[in-house]
């Protein structure tokens, strides 16, 4: 999450925002990270397989 953890019970509360803030990005973020995602692993993999697979249906 790349937050320094607190180094004395002063600093708990604001570390504590922190970490809410970030999932609060997070949570908001997530439909469009989950899209992006989506269409690299859509553009990517299919050629994947299809090259991994090739040899076995000419040599069967």
């Amino acid at each position: 999450m790349n937050i320094d953890p607190p180094m004395s019970a002063d600093e708990v509360p604001a570390v504590i925002e922190k970490v809410k803030a970030k999932l609060d990005h997070w949570k908001s973020d997530q439909t469009a990270q989950t899209q992006r995602v989506s269409f690299l692993f859509s553009f990517f993999f299919p050629s994947f397989f299809s090259l991994l697979f090739l040899p076995f249906f000419f040599f069967s």
